[in-house]
């Protein structure tokens, strides 16, 4: 057993940090609830998404990395990239956080998940 916290717990505690700085999360797809892969889109009021993923690391850990391919990605094509991965993955989780400040989340908050 790894010790890593089921997928769903991680979806829904990612939320909940969101709401803690005054933030707001959904679910845009829920994969599986307790090994699926996590995607974040991660917006500001309007601004271009940030996608990142949690990925594995050599050690055995996980991280969160900015997603490769997604620089291009905008609001209007967020759904499109989302089929794509879905395509690839059924079981994988897509969660969008609209928070003020998204780098200072992404230190506080995803350096801990």
């Amino acid at each position: 057993m790894t010790g890593r916290l089921p997928s769903g717990l991680v979806a829904s505690g990612l939320i909940r940090a969101a709401e803690t700085v005054g933030g707001n999360g959904a679910v845009l797809s829920k994969g599986d609830a307790d090994s699926g892969a996590i995607v974040l889109v991660l917006t500001c009021r309007g601004r271009t998404p940030l996608i990142m993923e949690r990925v594995p690391r050599l050690d055995g850990g996980l991280q969160w990395n900015r997603r490769k391919g997604s620089e291009s990605v905008n609001f209007e094509s967020v759904a499109r990239f989302i089929d794509e991965l879905k395509r690839f993955d059924r079981d994988i989780w897509v969660v969008e956080l609209d928070i003020a400040d998204v780098e200072q989340f992404i230190v506080d908050s995803l350096g801990q998940t």
